[in-house]
């Protein structure tokens, strides 16, 4: 009657076609996710993967979501009605918060769900939900939460390395691989933005893994997140080094010098 889920069960059951394609790691999506952006103490699900006669499942842009987010979000307004509590409040009550878990255990932090449903219903104006159009037409408002949870830990690993040469160009390693997506520009603008640098005076070097360093996969829309915040902090420190050095060099302390446009200067004597 309160309104907060304590326990929830699901099925998934997930056409895989004749082959194996990719249509695993799918199902394991949707295990992943089975429970929607909600944080419910007590959970059993299947989600089950099964060969038939069709043509081959394979995966396309947040595979394994949609379907089963249509299915809890359905549910959901169910019971919502059924203990006669407004869908919005319902879905705030449960939602995930900071320090909540998911439904594999993982503790999630900036969570920011809550003020994406309130934003939301403020701008569609939730409170005023049915609205006559005409002698026999109603257009009502409904509301949903979703999340994609990508068949992979949200914590998955991303390394990068920043050289700086004697010329002033930098010389960027990652493994990232660039499908199309334009990584290689965003990477190399993080960077840039970081060492105060043009964009030009940096060579990206990506997918080899004789000289580029560890990287998970290139997958789930996570490369300029995960990639992205490795450069940021292998130029950081390569920028804390130069600064060291140059202060060990001028003897002027540390934190009165300063890196931008791509030079070292003091920030009480800008001429040097």
């Amino acid at each position: 009657k309160s309104g907060r889920i304590v326990a929830e069960e699901n099925k998934f059951y997930w056409d895989g076609g004749a082959y194996t394609e990719y249509g695993v790691n799918i199902a394991r999506a949707g295990g992943y996710a089975s429970t929607g952006p909600y944080d419910i103490p007590n959970v059993k699900a299947d989600s089950i993967c099964v060969y038939t006669n069709h043509p081959v499942g394979g995966p396309y842009r947040g595979f394994g979501m949609s379907e089963i987010h249509f299915a809890i979000e359905q549910n959901l307004d169910i019971v919502a009605h059924k203990i006669k509590m407004d869908p919005l409040e319902f879905r705030r009550k449960n939602a995930l918060k900071d320090g909540g878990r998911t439904v594999t255990g993982q503790v999630l932090e900036n969570v920011g769900f809550v003020e994406c449903l309130d934003k939301t219903a403020k701008d569609i104006e939730w409170d005023k939900r049915v609205k006559k159009v005409s002698a026999t037409k109603y257009r009502g408002k409904g509301i949903a939460g979703m999340y994609k949870a990508p068949s992979m830990p949200n914590n998955v690993g991303s390394s990068a390395i920043v050289k700086i040469n004697e010329d002033g160009t930098v010389n960027l390693l990652v493994t990232a691989m660039d499908l199309g997506q334009g990584s290689d520009t965003a990477l190399t603008q993080i960077a840039a933005e970081v060492l105060t640098i043009p964009i030009s005076q940096i060579s990206i070097i990506t997918g080899d893994t004789d000289c580029t360093p560890y990287e998970w996969q290139t997958v789930a829309s996570r490369t300029i997140y995960c990639c992205g915040n490795s450069i940021k902090r292998a130029a950081e420190d390569a920028k804390n080094q130069m600064l060291k050095l140059a202060s060990l060099k001028f003897g002027i302390p540390e934190n009165d010098l300063e890196l931008k446009d791509g030079q070292i200067i003091s920030k009480n004597f800008p001429d040097k």
